[in-house]
Formats: C-alpha cells, sequence, structure tokens
C-alpha cells in the first residue's frame, strides 16, 4: 500500500523533507498549493512550481507519484515540521521535519548522504554556479564574489535563477559571468549536479545543492528568529 505525504510549503522546503520521505520507505507527494506565507505576503507554491519541481521530484526512486492534493488521505502530514523550526535553536530544515514526524534518533546520520540524484548537465560540467536571490543574504557587497571577478568567473561560472537576480547580482558585481537558463527545476539540478562547485545564499539551487552534497560556498543568513539553518557542517562546505 502507498504511503501518501502532503507538503504546503515553498519549493526548496519541499527539498528539505526529502529525506525523511526517503526514511520512511518513499511514497506519492501531494502538493497543496496556494497557501500564503503571511511573513512576505506571498504564495508559498503556486500551480506552476509545483509542475516545476514535480519533474525532478518523479526521477528519485522513492518518490512513486507526485499530485496536487484535493483532500485525499494523508499518512504523514510534512507540514508539522514549522512547529519545531522555530522552537528549537540551531537546527536544519530537514532535522526539522524528522521531528514534525515524531522521528527521533541522530539526524546527521541520515543526512549526510545525498538524497538526490539526476544527470549532469554536460552543457556546464565543472563549471562554477552561483545563484543568489534577493533575499536571504547578508545585504552588504560580499567580498567572496570580487574575488571570483578576480578569478576571471566570466570564463568558469555561470549564475543560474531568474534574469531579474542576474541583472541585480551584476549590476552589484560586474563580473561578466554567464546567465545560464535553467526552464525548470530539474534543468537547474542537472546544471548544479554537473558543477565544479556551487556559490550562493541559502535559496532553491542551495538546497539542491545540498541535496546532492557538492563542494559549497554558501553566504548563510542566520536566522535571528530561530536561528535555523540551511546547510549541514560538512568538510566540502565553506561560509562566505
Amino acid at each position: 500500500m502507498t504511503i501518501n505525504f502532503l507538503h504546503s510549503g515553498k519549493l526548496g522546503d519541499i527539498i528539505w523533507a526529502l529525506p525523511a520521505i526517503k526514511h520512511l520507505g518513499g511514497g506519492t507527494l501531494y502538493l497543496r498549493i496556494g497557501e500564503i506565507d503571511h511573513g512576505p505576503n506571498e504564495i508559498k507554491l503556486t500551480e506552476e512550481g509545483a509542475h516545476s519541481i514535480s519533474a525532478l521530484l518523479k526521477t528519485q526512486p522513492y518518490i512513486h507519484d507526485v499530485k496536487i492534493y484535493d483532500n485525499e488521505h494523508i499518512d504523514y502530514d510534512l507540514n508539522l515540521f514549522r512547529r519545531f523550526i522555530f522552537a528549537v535553536p540551531e537546527i536544519t530544515i530537514a532535522e526539522s521535519v524528522f521531528m514534525g514526524l515524531g522521528i527521533r534518533g541522530n539526524h546527521e546520520e541520515k543526512l549526510d548522504e545525498p538524497w538526490i540524484s539526476v544527470d549532469k548537465d554536460l552543457n556546464v560540467l565543472n563549471k562554477i554556479v552561483i545563484s543568489r536571490t534577493n533575499r536571504y543574504h547578508k545585504g552588504e557587497i560580499n567580498p567572496f564574489y570580487l574575488k571570483l571577478k578576480e578569478k576571471n568567473i566570466s570564463k568558469h561560472g555561470i549564475f543560474v535563477g531568474s534574469t531579474e537576480e542576474y541583472e541585480k547580482f551584476e549590476e552589484v558585481y560586474r563580473t561578466g559571468i554567464e546567465y545560464y537558463s535553467t526552464p525548470t527545476i530539474l534543468d537547474l539540478a542537472k546544471a548544479i549536479a554537473a558543477s565544479k562547485f556551487y556559490v550562493g545564499n541559502e535559496n532553491l539551487a542551495n538546497a539542491l545543492n545540498e541535496s546532492m552534497k557538492k563542494t559549497s560556498f554558501l553566504e548563510n543568513n542566520k536566522n535571528p528568529i530561530g536561528q535555523f539553518f540551511c546547510y549541514f557542517n560538512r568538510p566540502d562546505l565553506f561560509l562566505i
């Protein structure tokens, strides 16, 4: 009998929930669209976003199917992580999902291996992938990007994300880096899988990078409310 999971959160939150699904043996993931995130006053998951991430999720062997939620029976509500993410200091989103489902134990042992595997985009093989959104970074100019500029990142890297994010990044750093279009989340994952390493802030691309345990230079933004983390301490992850 297939186990049914439910998630109503943002795209990155869905990626962080996958280790718990995998740990429980996999099943069908239902996505509830249209809920409002009252902080930034935006929709957590749109129908377009749900379809985009579905293409990636369906490639994973422990995800048997992905469907839009319509009051089906649910065995595990992955949204229960929100009871813990702001209550337990210095916890990762992935660990809070385990807690929300009542799974106790050493979560890091369950999370130190990749939980997403995709084919590599050979067009960007061994490129440095940069992604920097307009939220979740330190705000001021980060000198690490200037160091990359000095090392000719324009020849060795690509920028992924929206064109607006790319234009903002170039307005600040003027690196001359190539913008690389990734129309779907699966395309984004394939580009990151092929990368030499990832540079960026705590966003969807970072969640994908962490899910594949690629070398990462992360511009972390420690949340001042719950002090939760979107990364794991590992030898090939460096905070910038």
